[in-house]
């Protein structure tokens, strides 16, 4: 089945209500799978029937309109602008899982945040003194793994790193850590705070990689876990004592749906 403008609007629309923006970027690489030029073309054409409007300040960024949010149903509000470049690495990550056909469901902080008794849940924690900023749970060989996703931008001290890791601690119900680091000394601080037998014993030690290199390779950005280095994707799959051909390498329907594909056979091409 060919994908038609419907099928894109649909998942740009969720993609929109769940992060509470939409880029540019996001949009030609994941959100619109087709030719280079109906991707300007359908780009264009949100903002046209209104489901989207540009960023006052950035042009390149989108938010729901009213008519986008009664389109999609429930949707967060609009994210605020300084969070937009952090977020976005958030959701190339949340992307990425999405389009290997694994994820069974995600949710980002904000909705950890407006939702303390299912972020309990999810996290196995009886304070949430500390939400990560995307936990995603992907199929297993066995049931499923939560994931803890952090994206760190700025260097902290390390005594907020110390205290991050026993936060972390708590959190009983996530299986495996991805931090995603703006350089190698924040990594490196990251490592140093979670370098204790209790962490070993705990599986709580993360997984290091840079930004930098994910933005480059995306799946294939190595990491570092247990003082040894890998591609993501490989430490994904072992994680999930899954073959390498469980990955779909497609888009596929995730708990959000990230391609959508509607059954309108009437929708523009």
């Amino acid at each position: 089945m060919s994908i038609k403008y419907k099928d894109v609007k649909l998942s740009t629309l969720a993609f929109a209500a769940k992060f509470g923006f939409v880029t540019k970027e996001l949009f030609f690489e994941y959100l619109c799978p087709l030719s280079q030029n109906r991707k300007f073309v359908h780009w264009r054409r949100l903002l046209i029937e209104g489901y989207l409007q540009p960023s006052p300040t950035l042009p390149d960024v989108r938010y729901l309109t009213p008519a986008g949010r009664k389109a999609i149903g429930r949707a967060v509000p609009a994210r605020a602008i300084y969070f937009i470049e952090h977020d976005s690495i958030a959701a190339k990550l949340y992307l990425e899982l999405n389009s290997s056909g694994l994820l069974i469901h995600s949710s980002t902080e904000y909705e950890l945040k407006t939702s303390p008794w299912n972020a309990c849940n999810i996290l196995g924690g009886d304070n949430l003194d500390k939400v990560p900023d995307l936990t995603a749970d992907l199929k297993s060989n066995t049931g499923f793994i939560r994931i803890a996703i952090e994206v760190e931008r700025s260097r902290k001290t390390n005594f907020r790193y110390d205290q991050l890791a026993l936060r972390y601690l708590r959190l009983r119900q996530v299986h495996l850590m991805l931090f995603c680091c703006n350089k190698l000394s924040t990594a490196n601080a990251i490592e140093r705070a979670f370098n204790a037998e209790t962490f070993r014993n705990s599986g709580k030690i993360p997984a290091l990689f840079l930004i930098t290199e994910f933005e480059k390779n995306r799946m294939a950005v190595e990491t570092k876990f247990l003082k040894k280095r890998m591609p993501l994707k490989t430490l994904l799959l072992a994680a999930l004592e899954q073959p390498t051909s469980a990955w779909s390498e497609k888009v596929k329907t995730g708990d959000n749906p990230f391609f959508v594909k509607s059954n309108d056979k009437k929708g523009a091409a």
